[in-house]
């Protein structure tokens, strides 16, 4: 495959995104978590184009950073919603400071 051919073939695969995004916010899906999706595609993508080993470190860090955050917006989602009972939200907070931790690391690690 060329580069240009690569190229289109992620321009397509955003805009397939893009389109995925605008349904499930038509159909009242979660914001924060639509466009965190949406941004996490960006760097995926991106990181492709990044021949600097330090830059695509600092991009693939972002990008695992926003799956933390993605990780987030879904228990913040699943906390609103009301979903199970005070032991279901005791389990959601052991994972959101595992989830913290992890966090903690990605970042570290990009130091």
């Amino acid at each position: 495959m060329t580069h240009d051919s690569i190229l289109i073939e992620d321009i397509n695969r955003y805009m397939e995104a893009f389109e995925g995004t605008k349904s499930y916010l038509e159909s009242g899906g979660d914001i924060t978590y639509a466009y965190l999706n949406l941004a996490k595609l960006d760097l995926e993508l991106a990181s492709k184009y990044v021949y600097d080993p330090y830059c695509r470190k600092q991009v693939l860090g972002e990008y695992r950073a926003l799956e933390k955050a993605l990780s987030f917006a879904m228990m913040a989602y699943e906390w609103r919603m009301g979903i199970g009972g005070w032991r279901y939200k005791i389990r959601l907070v052991v994972k959101a400071v595992i989830e913290i931790a992890k966090l903690a690391i990605i970042h570290l690690s990009r130091l």
